[in-house]
């Protein structure tokens, strides 16, 4: 957080215009918190919403969007990964009439051949799965105009995928690419599990496309099913014995048997999404603020 402090306000003497700054706690349990309100009463710019527990990232990111007062406004990590000196040529994007500027990474510093790998093949999946260009090796760094996020807030959904979001919305889109620097300070709370969950999560919320696989599935199955029926009655009218052997037996439960787990588990996935929809629960819920007073986290 110091070096952070530093950094950001380095950049908004530099930029020389009126600018606020929103840090979202999503439920630290180390010295975050306390760090973030000395911060809060030092500058009256800088505010603070501290969540009574984690709720994880995108909720984190959509409660700064929801109160964020600017005509402009960037969305980065405070880790330092995504560096704040790239918020000038942002800036400039965004005069030359680009309302969406997302920074594209050329390289990715201090990180295993696993996540280059894993993020590799999320991006060109992504593609296929949601059905439009979704810009690769993008995170949720970016500035968007105020207008591109008024139609960001119309969209209410509980599981979120931002990045998926903020493209769905459309408008005039540019890229600013940098070299993502190696992490200095601290280690990453972003586990498999979490990246797989918001694999997930892009891939119900944002397409039918798995739906779409298992009636494909389905058919498949059926076809072979008919066809191995159809090997078995001209072999016995054409050999004179049927099949014998519980091998056969075995294969065909087991593959039938599976099949129908799977798909019952991907509908399962869309019907939990449906069932968390209509409960209609708040976003997230806060536990202190600084320097604002908030909105309902539905508003």
């Amino acid at each position: 957080i110091p070096h952070l402090k530093i950094r950001l306000e380095q950049i908004v003497s530099e930029i020389g215009i009126e600018t606020e700054i929103i840090c979202i706690d999503d439920g630290s349990g180390d010295q975050t918190p306390k760090l973030l309100s000395e911060w809060a009463e030092k500058s009256a710019n800088v505010r603070v919403m501290i969540f009574s527990r984690n709720f994880g990232q995108q909720i984190a990111l959509t409660a700064g969007l929801q109160h964020t007062k600017g005509d402009a406004i960037v969305i980065l990590d405070a880790d330092l990964q995504d560096p704040p000196e790239l918020i000038p040529k942002m800036i400039k994007k965004y005069e030359e009439g680009f309302d969406m500027v997302y920074a594209q990474r050329s390289d990715r510093q201090g990180e295993s051949a696993f996540k280059q790998a894993t993020a590799f093949i999320f991006y060109r999946l992504m593609r296929i799965i949601l059905g439009f260009n979704l810009p690769s090796d993008t995170g949720d760094f970016r500035l968007m105009s105020r207008r591109c996020l008024d139609a960001f807030l119309q969209m209410r959904e509980n599981h979120r995928f931002l990045r998926g979001m903020f493209h769905w919305v459309g408008f005039e889109q540019a890229a600013v690419s940098f070299s993502r620097p190696k992490r200095e300070f601290g280690t990453t709370k972003y586990t498999i599990r979490k990246m797989l969950s918001l694999s997930l999560n892009a891939a119900v919320s944002f397409s039918a496309l798995p739906l779409r696989l298992i009636l494909i599935l389905g058919i498949a199955v059926s076809l072979f099913g008919m066809g191995y029926a159809g090997y078995s009655i001209l072999r016995f009218f054409l050999v004179g014995d049927t099949v014998r052997g519980w091998t056969t037996l075995i294969v065909l439960i087991t593959l039938l048997g599976g099949t129908t787990l799977v798909c019952l588990g991907i509908i399962g996935e869309y019907v939990s999404r449906i069932y968390d929809e209509i409960k209609c629960r708040p976003l997230y819920l806060l536990k202190e603020t600084y320097n604002f007073s908030p909105r309902s986290s539905n508003d």
